[in-house]
């Protein structure tokens, strides 16, 4: 599972109340969840931000951003 829905779902959260909140439309959740978009570095820091993401799921985000954006 993609690690953004992965940490969304584990906080019992909407793609509508999460895109609110770090200020993106629903579908551009949805396409980071389904891998179709990644997100740009404002919206990485707002996500980041928003999770509180651990170093290690950090980690594990930025290398997954990485490898689908070669």
């Amino acid at each position: 599972m993609n690690t953004l829905k992965k940490k969304r779902m584990e906080l019992g959260v909407t793609q509508d109340y999460l895109a609110e909140k770090i200020g993106v439309s629903k579908i551009t959740i949805n396409r980071w969840e389904n891998d179709a978009r990644i997100p740009n570095i404002c919206d990485l820091e707002n996500i980041i931000r928003y999770y509180q993401l651990t170093d290690e799921e950090l980690h594990r985000f930025i290398s997954y951003v990485n490898k689908n954006n070669k």
